[in-house]
C-alpha cells in the first residue's frame, strides 16, 4: 500500500511532466510579435519552427485583421502546397512562402498594417500528437522621415535676456514622427521655462537666459528610421 508521501511524490512528477510538455508545445513554432516595415518594401512574416519539418505533416492559415475591420482570411495550406486563396485580390500580394509556413508581403501599403493570425495543425505521426498552435504578428507600415528642417522665432542669432524663443521643427516626408530637441547634442527636458507641444515638434523657451546659450537642433524618428536636423545657434545678452 502506497503512502501519502508516495502519492503526493508521483502526482507532483506528473504535473513537472504536463507542465514541460506544454511549454515544449508553447515554443515549438515561433513568430515575431511586431514587425515594422517601409512603404513599398517588402516584408516577410518568417516562422521558425524547433522540430524537423520532413517529421511532421502541417496544415495551417493565415489571417489579417485590420485596424477597426474583420479578420480576413489571406491563405490556407497544407505542407508546401497552398490549398485556397481567400479571393483573386490577395494573388500578388501574399505569397506563402514554404517550407516552413512563413508569409511574404511583396510591397507594402497602408492596407498591409494590421494583425497577422497564424493557426497551425501539426502532426507528428512517430507519436500520433496533433499539436495546436497559434501566433500573432503586428505589423506597422511607415514611410521614413525626411531631414527635419528648425526655426526660431525672433529668427535673430541673439536675443535679448527675459525674452521667449520659440523653435519648430517640420519633417516634408514621415509618418507617426516623433521629435526630440537637443542642446550642445544633449536632450532637452520639460522644465519650468521649456515647454513642448504635444508632439514635441515645438519648443517655447520662457523666458530665455544667459545659461540657455548653445547649438540647438532637433531629432525625428520614427519606427523605421531617424534624422537629424542642422543647427541653429542661440546667444542671449
Amino acid at each position: 500500500m502506497e503512502g501519502p508521501g508516495r502519492r503526493t511524490f508521483i502526482a507532483l512528477c506528473l504535473y513537472t511532466a504536463l507542465l514541460t510538455l506544454s511549454e515544449v508545445n508553447s515554443e515549438i513554432v515561433h513568430v515575431p510579435s511586431v514587425l515594422h516595415g517601409v512603404k513599398g518594401k517588402s516584408l516577410l512574416l518568417s516562422v521558425e519552427t524547433y522540430f524537423r519539418l520532413e517529421d511532421v505533416e502541417i496544415q495551417g492559415s493565415w489571417y489579417q485583421t485590420r485596424p477597426g475591420g474583420p479578420k480576413t482570411l489571406m491563405v490556407t495550406f497544407h505542407n508546401h502546397t497552398v490549398i485556397m486563396l481567400a479571393s483573386m485580390r490577395h494573388r500578388n500580394r501574399y505569397f506563402f512562402q514554404p517550407p516552413n509556413a512563413s508569409l511574404l508581403i511583396p510591397r507594402l501599403d497602408e492596407a498591409a498594417e494590421g494583425d497577422y493570425h497564424l493557426d497551425l495543425d501539426i502532426h507528428f505521426p512517430q507519436t500520433q500528437e496533433l499539436v495546436r498552435a497559434e501566433r500573432t504578428v503586428h505589423v506597422t507600415v511607415d514611410v521614413p522621415v525626411s531631414t527635419p528642417v528648425i526655426q526660431k522665432t525672433p529668427s535673430s542669432t541673439v536675443v535679448e535676456d527675459k525674452e521667449n524663443v520659440t523653435w519648430t521643427c517640420r519633417v516634408e516626408n514621415g509618418t507617426r514622427v516623433q521629435y526630440q530637441w537637443l542642446k550642445n547634442n544633449m536632450p532637452l527636458d520639460v522644465s519650468d521655462r521649456h515647454q513642448f507641444s504635444q508632439d514635441n515638434s515645438t519648443l517655447v523657451i520662457s523666458p530665455v537666459r544667459k545659461k540657455d546659450i548653445g547649438q540647438y537642433r532637433c531629432l525625428a524618428r520614427n519606427h523605421i528610421s531617424q534624422r537629424q536636423s542642422h543647427t541653429l545657434d542661440l546667444s542671449v545678452f
